[in-house]
């Protein structure tokens, strides 16, 4: 099964089975589509673990390979943050999100990076 097609079965997924969600979450291959994944399980997971699978969607977004996607799909676990009510974390990570975006090129990743998260957030 591809990364898409696995993070569209995590997000079926997480509503009825956090859990197992997650565990497939963690095998997606391509980070891009993990940290996606891995956000729609800290939107469905118990409430004391959001920010620790938010995290850990934070950290795949940061092993993507250029600074745009870095900062782009951070979108994702921001947002989840936020719809959890965990505004400090949230707030840590879109100054973190906000430093990749400013160093992203061309100039209009920049500029989309950055609206990304403006919109996320």
């Amino acid at each position: 099964m591809n990364s898409t097609r696995m993070r569209d079965k995590v997000f079926r997924l997480a509503t009825v089975d956090a859990d197992a969600a997650l565990h497939l979450a963690r095998g997606v291959p391509d980070p891009w589509f993990r940290a996606q994944a891995l956000a729609a399980v800290a939107r469905w997971i118990e409430e004391h673990r959001v920010e620790t699978v938010a995290r850990e969607s934070l950290a795949s977004a940061r092993s993507c390979d250029d600074d745009y996607k870095r900062a782009a799909v951070c979108v994702w676990p921001i947002r989840a943050l936020l719809e959890r009510g965990q505004e400090q974390p949230a707030i840590h990570a879109l100054r973190e999100a906000r430093q990749c975006a400013l160093a992203a090129t061309p100039a209009a990743s920049q500029a989309e990076a950055l609206s990304g998260l403006l919109q996320g957030a």
